[in-house]
């Protein structure tokens, strides 16, 4: 992220990352592999602030983000900015356990349907 000011108040957010590559082997087939998850921090400038909020330098645009919100873009501190990640990825794990428990459960309902089907 371009910042335009080396001294500019910044605020962060983390975000996990994979990165995909790819390389010939020897045989001159290719190889694709990819890394595990990497933790990234992005920094964000503050444009302004407001009562409520700030406005933030996101790319080529701005963004308000607001003091008083449960989840936001981005947090004031990287401590803060960290335990907003982890309360993310929980939540993820969440969601995507209940996934996993549909699925597991759907596909056994299946296979006691074809269990009792006359052959």
């Amino acid at each position: 992220m371009l910042l335009s000011s080396p001294k500019a108040e910044r605020w962060y957010r983390y975000d996990d990352v994979v990165y995909a590559g790819c390389y010939l082997t020897e045989w001159g087939g290719e190889e694709y592999y990819t890394t595990g998850p990497r933790l990234r921090l992005l920094e964000y400038e503050v444009l302004r602030h407001t009562p409520k909020g700030v406005w933030l330098r996101d790319g080529c645009d701005e963004r308000w983000v607001g003091r008083a919100a449960k989840r936001r873009l981005a947090y004031p501190t990287k401590e803060e900015a960290l335990q907003s990640f982890a309360a993310r990825k929980r939540r993820q794990i969440e969601i995507l356990k209940g996934q996993l428990n549909r699925a597991e459960r759907a596909l056994q309902l299946a296979e006691e349907k074809g269990e009792n089907e006359p052959s």
